[in-house]
């Protein structure tokens, strides 16, 4: 231990170095413990500025005078002469497409009857027993039916949206067309009949 009377080798406080806070408020004649106040981070949040918006109704800034919870208006996607235009072109497109899914029941659902003319025509044997064909007929029925049905809640789902929706139609039809391409090929690759017509041809198959 130093000797008591040595002087202190530290050096001597300044600035209220080893006073408490307290002892320097009351030495800078300040009350303790001091007023709080918002900080910085707190005046300068999203909700604080929310907040003041709400309550300047005049402030003239946007959004201001707005109350909580009600959004800006969405926009328009398309304008209104647009969207007419693209309305009508959809409309009519889909009137076609219904006129066409309810005539072509019937000639599906014979299609056998249907080859056989074409394939007099081509001067090829006819098939011997077309009402073979009804289950193929009947898949393409309902091809195109679901088919059609699908483009119209599409187009009316985003004609109420305000989008465009002339494509939907189209789309449609060249899904309906692959559709009938595919069912065809299964036809002539796998159908009896089909295969003695190829053979009977000739040059054919076998």
């Amino acid at each position: 231990m130093s000797d008591p009377g040595e002087p202190d080798p530290r050096p001597r406080p300044q600035y209220g170095e080893y006073a408490s806070p307290r002892e320097q408020a009351a030495a800078r004649g300040l009350p303790w413990p001091p007023a709080t106040e918002p900080t910085t981070r707190e005046a300068s949040s999203p909700s604080a500025w929310g907040e003041t918006l709400r309550q300047e109704p005049g402030s003239g800034m946007p959004g201001a005078g707005r109350p909580a919870g009600h959004p800006l208006p969405a926009r328009t996607p398309l304008s209104s002469a647009g969207l007419f235009a693209d309305r009508l072109v959809t409309g009519f497109l889909l009137a076609l497409a219904t006129i066409n899914t309810v005539t072509g029941i019937g000639p599906l659902l014979s299609i056998g009857d249907a080859i056989n003319p074409a394939l007099r025509a081509l001067k090829y044997p006819v098939l011997p027993h077309p009402e073979q064909l009804l289950g193929y007929g009947i898949a393409l029925v309902v091809v195109s039916v679901v088919v059609y049905l699908a483009t119209v809640l599409l187009a009316v789902r985003r004609t109420r949206r305000g989008r465009r929706a002339f494509w939907v139609p189209l789309l449609g039809f060249v899904v309906y067309f692959l559709a009938t391409v595919a069912v065809m090929i299964v036809i002539v690759a796998t159908d009896e009949q089909f295969a003695a017509l190829l053979r009977s041809v000739p040059g054919g198959a076998g």
